[in-house]
């Protein structure tokens, strides 16, 4: 008798052991199997940037470009030049979204102790020719063609650019070449320009 109490109870802690396995492999072989049938979902691809390049050619844009290689429709004229209430030295007609951001830049400046001028904004096509062909007759044209934009391809012509200055309007040195970054008016512009929309 005692070898068949011995044989039960040898014989129920296996089968509970042999339970206990099986309840510990379950959840382990669910897993793989889910993992086996779950599909691994596939990366979402980064949507690739858009822009329309007209944007960049629209008259009407605030992204307009114009530079050496970018040329305005013959005389283009922009239709909302105001002249924005800023210090100034000659025209400084803008359009009108630059001309509302140029003051509300120079009164930022102002309040930072900094008195920003600009000796002109926008250019017509016949003042660019007049500018552009007398630096050809004083300097020829490979170096007008470094410091100045041919007719109808200057930034000028778009309304939305400015020359600034420190001082007067004369080439005293420090207006019209790299040493303006250093001034006063040059470094607070090119710490705060951008956030005006303007780029240095």
């Amino acid at each position: 008798m005692k070898k068949v109490i011995l044989f039960l109870t040898v014989l129920i802690v296996m089968l509970g052991l042999f339970a206990a396995l099986e309840y510990t492999q379950e959840p382990a072989e669910y897993l793989q199997e889910t993992a086996e049938t779950t599909p691994t979902p596939e990366p979402t691809p980064e949507p690739e940037p858009t822009f329309d390049p007209a944007l960049f050619s629209d008259t009407d844009s605030l992204l307009i470009v114009a530079n050496k290689s970018h040329k305005l429709p013959d005389g283009y004229v922009p239709a909302d030049l105001v002249r924005p209430n800023i210090t100034c030295g000659g025209d400084c007609r803008m359009r009108e979204p630059a001309a509302r951001a140029a003051e509300e830049m120079f009164a930022a400046a102002a309040e930072d102790g900094v008195y920003l001028k600009i000796s002109s904004a926008y250019r017509g096509e016949d003042y660019q020719s007049a500018l552009y062909w007398g630096y050809v007759g004083s300097y020829g044209v490979e170096t007008a063609d470094t410091i100045s934009s041919r007719p109808g391809y200057s930034d000028h012509q778009t309304g939305l650019c400015a020359d600034f200055i420190e001082g007067d309007r004369s080439m005293n040195g420090i207006n019209f070449n790299p040493s303006f970054e250093d001034t006063a008016s040059g470094t607070w512009l090119r710490e705060h320009a951008h956030e005006y929309g303007f780029i240095l």
